[in-house]
């Protein structure tokens, strides 16, 4: 009887393994492109294979908090918080804010966004945004320009990447006021 309970977990946890032996970078998986494995083979980072169809800005000119350098989706979460949180301060005084938006919130644009069924994707911090520039060859769609990261500097700047031919990039950090930019949202697996 213990030999029967053995075998069958024994080839669940070979299958399972070869299941992420197929996972490589470049491949579509789960709504998008893997551009990133983490060492166990079965978690990483998938980006959309386009950028969103609207161009977006990062949002206002306060102090959010989302200062992670890795972590886009609890960068993006903080920044969602603080829109919605600020949005609803300003309705109260001005009920047609929403038709003098100049421009969409890059991180908002990427929480409400859905997908291939996957709705969880989000602004990637600015080590997630360098990792998928530095895989822009095998994710395809980048436009030569200046990314948003969801990674803030300070109340007036924060953290996006400079897109460049071959997979140079460069890492800089720009006026938050500033005009609007592409957006590539990405999700973990």
């Amino acid at each position: 009887m213990i030999t029967l309970l053995l075998f069958p977990i024994s080839i669940f946890s070979q299958s399972q393994h070869r299941v992420s032996d197929s996972l490589k970078i470049g491949f579509k998986y789960g709504g998008g492109v893997i551009f990133y494995i983490d060492a166990s083979g079965k978690h990483g980072l998938i980006a959309a294979q386009r950028d969103l169809p609207n161009i977006a800005g990062w949002g206002f000119l306060e102090i959010t908090g989302a200062k992670y350098m890795n972590e886009g989706d609890v960068n993006s979460s903080i920044i969602v918080d603080y829109v919605n949180t600020v949005k609803a301060e300003i309705r109260k005084l001005h009920p047609d804010w929403d038709a003098f938006q100049k421009s969409p919130c890059a991180a908002v644009e990427c929480d409400e966004w859905s997908w291939d069924g996957y709705s969880d994707w989000y602004l990637p911090s600015i080590n997630e945004l360098k990792q998928a520039s530095d895989e822009q060859q095998s994710i395809g769609g980048f436009v030569m320009g200046t990314y948003c990261s969801s990674t803030e500097y300070n109340k007036y700047r924060f953290w996006c990447m400079k897109i460049k031919p071959g997979g140079k990039s460069a890492m800089k950090t720009t006026g938050k006021a500033k005009v609007i930019y592409p957006v590539r949202c990405i999700r973990r697996f």
